[in-house]
């Protein structure tokens, strides 16, 4: 694909015996190439951008365990990297306080013997 824009932008930009409006869309077609170009690398850039935040957002096992204990509530962030589904944190949620500790208990017992 760049090669084709290449390829229009060197023909373009050689001398010839066009007419004004075959020259209008020529430069229109100049404009567009350089625009797309511009548009490639603006979304490379802001793709590598994203990845390396992305990479700093990445709850992993170990981190989630560590917040777990210090906190002993469960967040929507911990649920994918200790494996527990929406519907159980729902679940969860709506039993009464000292069953939710025990399940937090048995969460992190669980999680533990993974990580370890």
């Amino acid at each position: 694909m760049i090669a084709s824009m290449q390829q229009s932008l060197s023909m373009a930009s050689g001398p010839s015996k066009l007419g004004t409006k075959e020259k209008q869309k020529q430069s229109s077609d100049i404009c567009w190439i350089e625009k797309a170009k511009v548009s490639m690398t603006l979304y490379a850039h802001t793709t590598i951008l994203h990845s390396r935040r992305h990479k700093d957002r990445i709850m992993t096992k170990q981190k989630a365990l560590n917040q777990l204990k210090e906190t002993r509530q469960l967040s929507t962030a911990l649920l994918k990297p200790l494996d527990v589904t929406f519907e159980q944190f729902l679940r969860l949620g709506q039993w009464p306080a000292e069953r939710q500790e025990q399940a937090i208990d048995r969460l992190i017992a669980r999680e533990e013997k993974k990580v370890g």
